[in-house]
């Protein structure tokens, strides 16, 4: 009996230790509405989860569901995987975009919904060309290194417009 009980209490700490996210992948989806506003579908194993809206200016409207603490992976049709940390509902933590090849393109860190510290972005090669400044939400410095590394005055930061909404 105490064997069992044992074997028992073995297999289902891991279980009560770590949350469902280090065992089902959390998947997300987004959907634009007809009247312009933003739906991210989260999923595990296919059920719907979740739920969040955004409007059109991009500011959350509402969440229904529960997303669970962890990564979330949002896949895209031309094999972009973005992985997003979520904690209590909201993006919190590491963010990291990569290209269809695998690449890493670019990390950032968010806090409580916002983007908060610097993103970096990099080329297909793997080389930072890139950065951007937040703090709570609001950008406040663009840099871009150009082709050979070095800072340049007129910033280019097209590969971050089409992930700008959570």
């Amino acid at each position: 009996m105490l064997r069992q009980t044992l074997r028992l209490v073995t297999f289902l700490t891991p279980l009560l230790l770590f949350p469902v996210s280090a065992y089902a992948e959390v998947t997300r989806e987004a959907v634009i509405n007809r009247d312009g506003t933003l739906e991210l579908v989260f999923y595990i194993k296919g059920k719907k989860i979740a739920r969040q809206v955004w409007d059109n200016n991009g500011v959350h409207v509402r969440t229904t569901g529960i997303i669970p603490n962890g990564m979330v992976k949002h896949r895209y049709v031309d094999g972009t995987v973005w992985e997003i940390s979520y904690k209590n509902n909201r993006a919190d933590g590491v963010s990291k975009i990569y290209d269809k090849n695998g690449v890493l393109r670019v990390t950032s860190h968010y806090t409580n919904g916002k983007l908060d510290g610097i993103s970096k972005i990099y080329s297909p090669g793997g080389n930072l060309i890139g950065e951007l400044h937040y703090k709570e939400g609001s950008l406040l410095k663009k840099t871009d290194y150009g082709k050979k590394g070095n800072p340049v005055r007129e910033p280019f930061f097209t590969l971050l417009t089409r992930f700008s909404v959570l």
